[in-house]
This record gives structure tokens, C-alpha cells and sequence, in this order.
């Protein structure tokens, strides 16, 4: 009887840990609210010369999107068709043309294997913390 009192009280607090963590922890959703996205300047735009240094640099918004600066300057937001868990921990990332050496929203990235396919490709205002 005792072992089994035990048993129900490491159970039970455990789950009360369980849901304590998951009522601290934000939602994508929140996160997402917290953060507006940038005013599109351009919808389905596009970046020449990606095969030849088109892309100058990248960052992570999230899971849900990637921000990219071209060589001349301009600012772009890919998002994803699904959630791209990996690239929040990416420190390297592949672009994946169709075959034009041109990124737009028809390409994708590949993170550590996972392969995430853009929805929309459209430029946007310098970001606030580029």
C-alpha cells in the first residue's frame, strides 16, 4: 500500500510540473501576436543571382518564416507551408532553387535534412534588428 502511495504521488506531480510548464511556455500564436510581421513592400518577389552570391545573409524568425538580405540591400520574408522545426537551431542552411538561380516563392531551404518549402516570397522593410 505504501509503495503505491508513492507511485500515485511521484505520478501526480509530475503532472502538476507537466502543466506548470506548459502554462509558462508561449504558443507559437503568442509569440506571433507579440511580434507583427513587417509591411510587404513587394509581394512574390524574387532574388537574382542566387548561385552566385544573390543572398547575403539570413535569419530565423522563428519557425515560421526566414528573413533574407540580398547583395543589393533588400529585405525578404520566406514563409513556410508548414513549420520548419530546425531552423530556430539552424547555424547553416541550404537554398533550394528550381533551377533558374533565382530564389522566389517557389524554392526552399533545407535545414539539418528537413526540407521547408516557402509559401509566399515577399520583400519587406529593413527589420527593426538587423
Amino acid at each position: 500500500m505504501r509503495n503505491h502511495s508513492l507511485l500515485r504521488a511521484i505520478t501526480f506531480g509530475g503532472l502538476g510540473f507537466a502543466l506548470a510548464a506548459c502554462e509558462t511556455a508561449p504558443t507559437q500564436q503568442a509569440v506571433a501576436q507579440a511580434s507583427p510581421p513587417a509591411p510587404v513592400l513587394q509581394a512574390n518577389a524574387s532574388i537574382p543571382f542566387l548561385n552566385h552570391g544573390g543572398v547575403e545573409d539570413w535569419r530565423a524568425e522563428g519557425s515560421t518564416a526566414l528573413l533574407v538580405k540580398s547583395r543589393t540591400g533588400h529585405y525578404y520574408r520566406a514563409t513556410f507551408m508548414s513549420p520548419c522545426r530546425n531552423l530556430p537551431y539552424a547555424v547553416g542552411i541550404g537554398f533550394k532553387s528550381d533551377g533558374t538561380d533565382t530564389l522566389d516563392k517557389f524554392d526552399s531551404v533545407e535545414v539539418r535534412g528537413e526540407r521547408c518549402v516557402f509559401v509566399a516570397f515577399d520583400e519587406i522593410p529593413k527589420p527593426d534588428k538587423w
